[in-house]
């Protein structure tokens, strides 16, 4: 006999509803709806395979839907024993409550009870391994996602030698961590790119022209809205979107801030929905990339397995990834080869098409990012931004509090950065990146203050960055060199190379260092490196030469990769700053001063060479520092007598460094001081507003290194 009542989506669900309501034994505070639906559909589903019943009802009946549940369950009988959880239900009792509902069914018709019972015992065994495996899926995830939150919740720090102050250790993520903001891609440029037309591009070889026309480009785009990174997942009703930001951006704290705020059950806070959890899953796309035949899954299994330690049951990965799984890809332009980006690219989206109520986050670079990687419509794409003034505050507070057991020291630490800081302009600007805002504050924690020149403050940061920095933080080492001595050449090498890369073409841009062609680079580093050791062969020196970009690329992070094959400074500072030191380095090696005053006279008020020319000032002592500012003040430039820029400079180079206030360049300083409060007593009208503005600012600048020299 055929049995009349259909189990479709409908009872499933009402099913489930009533059975979580009631609280199963054991189970209540293990399962959630959805889970125990989900494990009634695949027990009805298998038994009604196995036991050839055939379903007549429609689903849309919903007076003979609800009057068997109500009957079912309305009882007590066939609930209780559902509810069991961690014992099979009976399957006699289920028989006599179920042939009791469909007799108080009208229209419902019984079965035979050898049917019916056979039913009953695939559904009992179904039922029973199906909420036991959520259980165990539940208990599972708990474990994952305390060894995911313990692995991504210290942030340690590998750059400076801290030993004479404190034991080494690392700080919280949490504590420290400042929420970034992001802009919305918009493909619409901000303002014509030829402001930032080059003075000579009649020089640039076609390769060098392509690419700055894609940096001009890049520093030209319009933003659209602004918002708190956290906020990307809720601003879009997609699910997914793709982050891109520039080296040193935290692309991957960010990455491992969301994975510890999912994983702890704050997800909510994210943007993610409530009530609804999440299996948070981080995946290193530079890991993957190393075995690219491998799936998604499998990929993410290795993860857990080896590397959070955590054994995950078959069908693990599986079950959450049908809907709640939170899907962290960090790192794309990490994927060294195109093809195998593309290959890695192709699954993601198949991956994301077939588990299409997945949330998933994406990062990369953005240069060399391809847009049809990641369709726009359908993955809406950010841009994260530098630190604004607010960030930087806020993560100098959150740093020495969480540093600092005495209170009272945090603040008067958290007082002299932000003093520092202040000081400086240029110093703002470089801290607006978090990766050097870290460096920072490192140098500072760790030497009490901070340099009161900017270019020992440099000098400090290039040579943890050479030295002591690893990068990605996981404390790998690295092939040495067969021709060049770590300690004493990289030095001098970087400078070199660094001189190289300013003068091939001019950037107007303030934190991107120019964009060099790999090609170009190791070619320029084996002629430096020939030069340095003369008995090296072309090959030689060609092979050291990509040891070196592989070393200070992966471990230093002081030359990064934009793209494929194209490499740039981290910041522009370190750029100018060893372009500056290149110089010096020259002058000494042939014992010519002469060879530092024609490199002023040479680029005098080329804004490319601005930062070049003050920090090679202020690194000059005595006579010479005193020759160096004449040869500027005395040069003469074009419309001096309207532009007072060489005056203006003089200004900004004493403000650079107390030394210059020394009695071989009194006569020089007591003029220029003159000349400015000529300027700045003089009619607005008559010499500009600008000008007006530029020479009060020195002026303040000049006064107080005057109280410093005194005191």
């Amino acid at each position: 006999m055929v049995w009349e009542l259909g189990f479709g989506k409908a009872i499933v669900g009402a099913i489930a509803r009533r059975v979580v309501e009631a609280g199963i034994s054991g189970v209540s505070q293990q399962l959630s709806k959805s889970e125990v639906e989900k494990a009634l559909e695949v027990t009805l589903n298998k038994a009604q395979a196995k036991a050839e019943l055939v379903p007549s009802l429609n689903a849309d009946d919903k007076d003979r839907v609800e009057g068997f549940l109500q009957a079912f369950l309305g009882g007590g009988i066939g609930l209780e024993e559902l509810q069991k959880g961690a014992e099979k239900p009976d399957v006699e009792v289920l028989r006599v409550a179920f042939e009791q509902a469909a007799k108080a069914t009208p229209r419902m018709k019984s079965v035979e009870p050898e049917q019916l019972v056979q039913w009953l015992r695939i559904f009992v065994e179904t039922y029973f391994e199906q909420t036991n495996t959520f259980i165990r899926y539940r208990a599972k995830l708990r474990e994952y996602r305390d060894r995911l939150i313990t692995s991504c919740e210290d942030v340690k720090f590998v750059g400076i030698d801290v030993s004479a102050r404190e034991d080494h250790r690392a700080a919280r993520l949490l504590d420290i961590f400042v929420v970034p903001n992001v802009s919305e891609e918009v493909t619409k440029l901000a303002f014509s790119p030829e402001r930032l037309l080059p003075e000579r591009p009649e020089q640039l070889t076609e390769r060098q022209a392509q690419l700055w026309q894609e940096q001009r480009d890049r520093h030209a785009q319009q933003r659209g809205r602004s918002m708190l990174a956290h906020e990307i997942l809720r601003a879009t009703t997609r699910q997914r979107v793709v982050v891109l930001g520039d080296p040193g951006t935290g692309k991957t704290t960010l990455m491992r801030y969301l994975a510890v705020m999912a994983a702890g059950e704050k997800g909510a806070e994210i943007g993610l929905p409530e009530g609804v959890e999440r299996l948070p899953i981080l995946v290193y796309m530079r890991d993957w990339a190393k075995y690219p035949e491998r799936s998604l899954l499998d990929q993410v299994r290795d993860f857990a397995e080896n590397t959070l330690q955590v054994d995950l049951p078959t069908g693990f990965l599986e079950h959450w990834t049908e809907g709640q799984a939170l899907l962290l890809l960090d790192g794309l332009d990490e994927v060294a080869e195109d093809s195998t980006r593309a290959a890695l690219v192709e699954k993601i989206n198949c991956f994301l098409a077939a588990h299409e109520n997945n949330w998933a986050v994406i990062t990369s670079r953005p240069w060399g990012y391809r847009r049809d990687y990641f369709r726009t419509d359908a993955y809406p794409h950010f841009e994260l931004e530098l630190f604004n003034e607010a960030q930087i505050q806020e993560f100098i507070e959150h740093w020495y509090e969480n540093r600092c057991e005495n209170a009272a020291e945090a603040q008067e630490m958290i007082r002299d950065l932000q003093d520092a800081l202040k000081s400086k302009d240029r110093l703002q600007d470089l801290v607006r990146n978090p990766l050097l805002l870290t460096m920072v504050a490192l140098i500072h924690r760790y030497q009490d203050t901070l340099p009161k020149r900017r270019y020992k403050l440099y000098d400090r940061a290039v040579d943890t960055l050479l030295k002591s920095w690893d990068r990605k933080g996981k404390g790998e080492t690295y092939g040495e060199f067969k021709h060049l001595d770590r300690d004493d050449d990289l030095r001098r090498v970087m400078s070199q190379l660094a001189y190289w890369i300013h003068t091939q073409y001019e950037t107007q841009t303030t934190e991107s260092g120019t964009v060099i062609e790999e090609g170009e680079l190791l070619t320029q580093l084996s002629l430096i490196i020939r030069q340095e050791y003369p008995q090296v062969k072309l090959h030689q020196a060609k092979e050291e030469a990509e040891r070196f970009v592989a070393f200070i690329r992966d471990r230093s992070g002081l030359l990064n990769e934009y793209g494929r094959g194209r490499y740039a400074f981290v910041h522009k500072t370190f750029q100018e700053y060893l372009t500056a030191e290149a110089i010096l380095n020259q002058a000494e090696y042939e014992d010519n001063s002469e060879l530092i005053y024609e490199a002023i006279q040479t680029h005098l008020h080329n804004s490319h060479w601005r930062e070049v020319i003050l920090l090679l000032v202020s690194q000059l002592q005595g006579k010479k520092a005193a020759k160096a500012i004449e040869v500027i003040l005395r040069r003469n430039s074009q419309y001096e007598k309207w532009l007072h820029r060489d005056l203006l400079f003089a200004g900004h180079c004493l403000t650079e460094d107390p030394e210059k206030l020394a009695p071989a360049s009194l006569g020089t300083v007591s003029e220029i001081l003159q000349r400015l409060v000529t300027l700045e007593t003089d009619d607005e009208k008559r010499i500009g507003r600008s000008i007006k503005k530029e020479t009060f600012e020195i002026s303040v600048g000049l006064r107080k290194l005057l109280l410093m020299s005194k005191s």
